[in-house]
């Protein structure tokens, strides 16, 4: 037990902090695009939706190299481990390359469709923000793959320090830039997109810097490295596949059910940016632990050890949700505050007391299994049940209560995020018996 804890924390402290600052920044962000106005902030959340949707994506895919590279630096194979990191940037590149290309000429038909029922103001502004950010996709996939890679090989700490690195850059100049600063001049919501397509590019060059000359648990310093390897390339995808599946058809899902509240009005889309905003702080120590189970699993199934990988889930499930108690009744009286920094209206600030309340209350209980448990389960190979599960009970669970609850029931935006909780539930129940049942095990590289 003591040696379990003392892994888990080794490994998840640096992304506990590196998620904590990450979010604070977001909050900064979020507070600063405010400053333009509500139709700024509305039309920020709406793009975040579809960048959740590929930002997903790419991260699916990193998962795949994540694990590949885990299992190999469990048996100790490190040029193994350079080879497969080499082949997921390639997967990557080509990825993304697609997606820019895709944007490029379909963005304004995709926010129109998806959100043609927005104000004209927030439409505009969408565009304005997605068409810049669109240009950053690219070295963001580079560049959460390179994490991954490092991550994969136990080096939680470097990707951490690239992070607040990033993230500090992206304040800064997207302050300067949506204000006007010297000689710049105020450029509003492209300016918060300007933010984070530099700081993204500028993560990208220090950790191609990093990875290629300092690395000492996975890098990657030969062009022979790059060298088309499909056995390789099919294992990493044999992971990386059906987990972005899953991954994008989950934020599908999303997607949808932002749409069922962009119908509401820009209150319950004001209310539900901020909102998104807020959480994310509070799901830190569960990202952390979702992060760190997938490294010690994939370890332990790189070295065969099935016997210890259903404990080291399970615990860290049970020390995620903990963790996530705590955090959550220790923000639940500072939900005024909160409402009065991000200077909502009155029906905004309404919704927003309703949906953080109602979340206080569900995460502790439910988000661990549904999130921490399925993480486990991938990194020791059971790849395709979690996306079969994870994408139907986001259909037939989330989506369905969300438009039961939310539209036809008239609850509105919190009716939507009681359709989440359902699916928190179900799933939870899925992947608790799955890792009870065995049916995950042997699922490892050969």
């Amino acid at each position: 037990m003591k040696k379990r804890a003392a892994e888990l924390y080794k490994i998840s402290m640096p992304v506990v902090f590196e998620q904590v600052f990450i979010t604070l920044m977001g909050i900064v962000s979020t507070v600063m695009v405010a400053s333009i106005g509500g139709h700024a902030i509305s039309a920020v959340g709406m793009v975040d939706s579809i960048s959740n949707l590929i930002i997903a994506l790419f991260s699916a895919l990193t998962t795949g190299g994540t694990i590949v590279v885990a299992q190999y630096c469990g048996r100790g194979d490190k040029e193994s481990v350079s080879r497969a990191g080499a082949q997921a940037i390639m997967i990557s590149v080509l990825a993304s390359a697609v997606i820019l290309l895709g944007l490029a000429f379909f963005r304004e038909n995709i926010i129109f469709y998806l959100y043609g029922k927005a104000e004209a103001d927030v439409i505009v502004s969408a565009n304005d923000f997605m068409r810049v950010v669109n240009f950053s996709y690219p070295p963001l996939a580079v560049l959460q793959t390179v994490f991954g890679i490092m991550r994969g090989s136990g080096d939680t700490a470097t990707p951490m320090k690239i992070s607040v690195l990033m993230n500090i850059l992206n304040v800064l100049i997207g302050k300067a830039l949506i204000s006007g600063f010297l000689f710049l001049p105020a450029l509003g919501v492209t300016g918060a997109a300007l933010g984070l397509l530099f700081s993204r590019l500028a993560g990208l060059g220090v950790s191609a810097f990093y990875i290629i000359k300092i690395s000492r648990t996975a890098r990657i310093n030969k062009f022979s490295y790059f060298r088309p390897d499909f056995n390789v390339q099919r294992i990493i995808l044999r992971f990386g596949l059906p987990t972005s599946v899953e991954s994008s058809l989950f934020q599908v899902g999303r997607v949808i059910t932002q749409v069922f509240i962009v119908s509401m009005g820009t209150a319950a889309i004001m209310a539900n940016s901020v909102t998104q905003s807020v959480v994310g702080f509070l799901y830190v120590p569960g990202n952390a632990f979702f992060t760190a189970v997938m490294i010690l699993v994939g370890h332990r199934a790189g070295r065969g050890e099935n016997d210890d990988i259903k404990n080291t889930i399970l615990f860290s499930t049970f020390a995620g949700a903990l963790l996530l108690a705590a955090l959550c009744l220790a923000c639940f009286p500072l939900t005024g505050f909160i409402v009065r920094l991000y200077n909502a209206d009155a029906e905004a600030a309404v919704i927003i007391r309703q949906i953080l309340y109602t979340f206080f209350i569900a995460t502790p209980l439910f988000w661990a299994a549904a999130f921490i448990t399925p993480s486990g389960l991938r990194a020791a190979g059971d790849v395709r049940f979690t996306m079969a599960a994870s994408v139907t009970t986001m259909f037939a669970v989330r989506i369905l209560a969300g438009y039961v609850i939310g539209v036809k029931l008239g609850y509105g935006a919190v009716g939507v995020w009681i359709g989440m909780y359902a699916d928190w539930v179900v799933r939870g129940i899925i992947y608790l018996a799955r890792l009870s049942g065995g049916k995950w095990k042997n699922k490892a590289i050969e």
